[in-house]
């Protein structure tokens, strides 16, 4: 077994969820600080339309977040489509990055 395959055996057991693909691409500070303009960009949003009395469900504030941060990397990551993006690969390990401060922050929303 090589070092690649003990590396993924390991992290299926611990239940980490890697993007080797996008971690070897962008620094992780760069990320953090995207996630969280993205986050509060689309709190904004959603804060506005809570007071126009639209409803807010966690899957599509949750979707709007995740989403938002992979379009701010698709197009530089994959050669702008000429390359594969591994979008499901990427979107799992953000959620599961980011998920506990999405959920802070919903929550906050939706007490206000």
């Amino acid at each position: 077994m090589n070092l690649q395959e003990n590396i993924h055996r390991i992290q299926e057991v611990m239940g980490i969820n890697e993007s080797s693909f996008l971690r070897r691409r962008v620094d992780v500070s760069t990320l953090d600080s995207d996630m969280l303009d993205n986050l509060n960009y689309v709190t904004d949003i959603f804060l506005s339309n809570l007071r126009n009395g639209d409803e807010i469900s966690f899957d599509h504030f949750k979707e709007r977040i995740i989403t938002g941060i992979i379009d701010n990397y698709h197009g530089d990551l994959s050669d702008w489509g000429q390359n594969e993006f591994p979008y499901d690969e990427i979107y799992n390990f953000l959620l599961e990055r980011y998920l506990p401060k999405i959920e802070s922050r919903y929550n906050w929303i939706i007490n206000l």
